[in-house]
Order: structure tokens, then sequence, then C-alpha cells
């Protein structure tokens, strides 16, 4: 089926979008087992939000990659604010052991290295607070058990909300290199229990939570449209370039491995419009012109 972007000016269907970005952004023969997934929402409309799949040749789970912080600098925010009282407690005295920062300040810092550098240590510190269930050597068959359903408690949270997937599984860490210990047994568990996945939506979900409960997390994402030098603006903002006169906010995080390539964008238009736009992509990430190819086309403004 063809979707039409809503408001957004465009004479394009976004099957039409993705083929030719693809046909663009590809050199040579590629696999035809890749998927592409795109998710638009008008925030404050009644539309609902906008999905289209290309390929879908295995499913609409994706590996999320980074995009994995996005939640748990939301839960993370959520203790802060609601649980974490002891924390909140110290935070006031001032007391600690360390310079002059308590375990909440950490935590804070955290958030924002994990969300607007992608920093792989932030995140690892978010879910040991998060979840309690912190890495190590490898543990026996009653300690792991623990240890699961302690960090399984983060997808749970969120499956819990509305507007989530009850597929969403995000209990692992990202690892610049390769996991080791517990987060090895975590890896291996039987049925891909231990892996990352979601679909688009929980993706748009969670930038939706953001906005509406700590818009303040917006400013660790929130980037300049045009810069070359920021990693996290080579995919949707990348497209975006052409037409950033017309947007006076942007926001994203994006996410991606050797197998996956994806991007999570919140922005404003001069007119006040706001939007959630997000890109998912497995198979082609190599090809690092292929979402921001969609994302130009898709935004004729």
């Amino acid at each position: 089926h063809y979707h039409i972007f809503m408001t957004m000016k465009t004479d394009l269907n976004l099957q039409e979008i993705i083929s030719t970005s693809i046909r663009e952004a590809v050199t040579g023969p590629y696999a035809h087992d890749v998927n592409i997934s795109v998710g638009l929402e008008k925030l404050n409309s009644s539309v609902p939000v906008i999905i289209y799949h290309h390929f879908p040749t295995e499913s609409d789970v994706y590996h999320p990659a980074s995009l994995i912080k996005l939640f748990n600098a939301y839960l993370a925010k959520h203790k802060l604010q609601t649980g974490a009282t002891h924390l909140l407690n110290e935070h006031l005295r001032g007391s600690n052991t360390f310079g002059q920062k308590t375990h909440m300040d950490d935590v804070y810092d955290a958030i924002d290295a994990a969300l607007r550098l992608s920093d792989n240590d932030a995140l690892s510190y978010l879910m040991d607070f998060n979840s309690g269930a912190c890495s190590g050597p490898r543990l026996d068959a009653a300690e792991f058990a623990l240890f699961k359903r302690d960090r399984n408690s983060i997808s749970e949270f969120f499956r819990n909300k509305p507007g989530y997937s009850k597929s969403l599984n995000i209990p692992g860490k990202c690892f610049s290199f390769a996991p080791y210990g517990r987060e090895v047994q975590l890896s291996l568990e039987e049925g891909g229990l231990g892996r990352n996945s979601m679909v688009i939506t929980d993706a748009v979900q969670v930038m939706k939570d953001i906005i509406r409960d700590y818009p303040e997390l917006l400013q660790s994402i929130r980037r300049k449209i045009d810069n070359p030098a920021d990693e996290q603006c080579q995919f949707i903002a990348k497209g975006l370039v052409p037409h950033q006169e017309q947007i006076s906010y942007y926001a994203s995080k994006a996410g991606w491995t050797s197998k996956v390539r994806h991007d999570v964008a919140y922005f404003k238009t001069q007119s006040e419009e706001e939007y959630i736009l997000v890109i998912m992509t497995r198979g082609l990430s190599e090809y690092t012109e292929l979402i921001p190819s969609i994302s130009r086309k898709a935004q004729n403004i």
C-alpha cells in the first residue's frame, strides 16, 4: 500500500522514494533480503503514525543498535524523578567521596554522554543504574537467572507502557569491541532472548514520550543540521540540509552496526508543525548515503 507524507509536499509515494534512493545510493547489485522501514508522525494531529516497510523478507523486527540509549536515558530520568529518593537526598546533602559530584550528577552526566555522543560506557552505567544488573564475570545458573530477571526489567518497563510493542527487547548493552563475562552469557540465550530487538513504532514512541515527559533530554540530542563533524548528523539531517532554513528545531539520535543503520529525528518547521521521522535499515549499512537520500526526497517542505 502507498502512503503520502501528510501535509509535507511531495509528488512521490514512499515506495518510489525508497526505490529511487536505493538506485542512487547503491552501486552495483545488492542483496534483496534487506529491510527499510520509514515511520512518520505529525504531532498534535489526528492522523496516526505512517509506517511503510520495503522488502520485508525477514521481519519488521530490527536490532536497534544505539537507539537503546534513548530508552535508557528516559528510564534513568524517570527513576531520578520518581523512585530514587536516596539519590535525591544525597544530591541535596552534597555528600560525596569523589570530587564534588554525587551519584545523581553521575547519572545526569551519563544521560548526556549517551545521547549527545552515543558513548557506550555511559550507556553501560545507565543500564547498571536502571536494572541493578551490572556487567562482570560469568555467573552460575542460579545467579544468572537473577541477573536476567533484573536486566529484563528495562524491557518490561516499556512493554507495560502504552504505545510499545510486546516484542520490544532491550536487555543487552552496546560494546565498542565485544561483550565479556555475563554479557556473553546473555547474548547466547536461546531464542534470541538476550539480544536487543525492536520495531519502528517503538522508536517513534520513545521519542514521543521524551518530548512529552522529559523535554529537557532533547537538549542532549539537539543538533545543527549542517554539521559534518557530528556523526549523528550524517543520517536524516544530511538529507535535510537543502531545507534547513525551513526547519526551526532539530534533534536526533542515530544507531548503526555493520548490519543496520537507523535514525530517529524530531523537528519543527517554521510554520510550527512538529514531526517525528524514523528510518531503519537492515542489510545496506555500508551505503551511508541511503538514509540521507530518503530524507532528502521525503522532506520537500
